[in-house]
């Protein structure tokens, strides 16, 4: 019955880090194509528009705050899940 029990927790610890490995990947995938288009769309809007010091700054810090959040959700939580620390 022990045997048993311990078989089924190391199977769904298997899959479990399986998820989350999968989960990071696509994270990484994610993140990756939305901080190179954010990226490039402020640029591109930068070059045509020509913003003031107000707004660029005001771009400057949103797309900081936006890349934080993109890594902390798709990248820094499936990294803590899979370690077992979330």
């Amino acid at each position: 019955m022990a045997s048993e029990q311990n078989i089924l927790i190391l199977k769904l610890d298997e899959f479990i880090r399986k998820y989350y490995k999968n989960q990071l990947i696509k994270g990484l995938l994610y993140t990756s194509g939305l901080l190179v288009a954010a990226f490039l769309f402020l640029v591109i809007a930068e070059y045509f528009a020509e913003f003031g010091t107000t707004t660029r700054t005001i771009l400057f810090y949103s797309f900081l705050i936006a890349s934080g959040f993109v890594l902390f959700k798709y990248i820094a939580i499936p990294v803590l899940k899979l370690n077992k620390l979330g």
